[in-house]
């Protein structure tokens, strides 16, 4: 059924350097898109991705690679009504492999973590503006964005 979210694909590289990522995400306008991110650990630690929009909002979903706990923090969302930091430990994880499916409309991100976990927020005045950091080497296999269908 998500498979019918999928729309016209906005990007779409496979063994793309961080650099070239990050210049991809930072060129997306759409409101409404999904991305799959897949990525192996070489000797990072952490992985985050901090979802902004043309000012000062953001929030950041961060992967600890070492304790496999996710979590994403709204406390800069830009709303008063929801602000935090919400994660818990990834079921079945492996330190080495990172597999992202994150779906944005509009006010809301769910982000589904190596296919056993999900986080959803509410993280409202942010549009779907990226950038991936981490703290070490990591190998981004794939990299896809999509615009996201309407459900109607």
């Amino acid at each position: 059924e998500l498979n019918n979210l999928k729309g016209e694909t906005l990007i779409h590289d496979e063994n793309v350097t961080l650099s070239k990522l990050n210049e991809s995400l930072n060129n997306l306008s759409e409101t409404e898109i999904y991305m799959h991110l897949s990525i192996d650990n070489v000797s990072s630690n952490k992985a985050s991705l901090t979802l902004k929009d043309t000012g000062v909002n953001y929030s950041i979903f961060e992967y600890d690679f070492t304790n496999n706990y996710a979590s994403i923090n709204t406390e800069n969302t830009g709303s008063n009504r929801v602000k935090g930091i919400f994660g818990d430990y990834v079921l079945g994880a492996k330190k080495d492999v990172l597999d992202l499916e994150i779906f944005i409309d509009r006010g809301v991100v769910e982000i589904y973590i190596n296919g056993y976990n999900t986080i959803t927020a509410m993280i409202y005045d942010i549009s779907p503006r990226m950038n991936l950091d981490v703290d070490g080497n990591i190998q981004i296999n794939e990299i896809e964005v999509r615009k996201m269908n309407s459900i109607r």
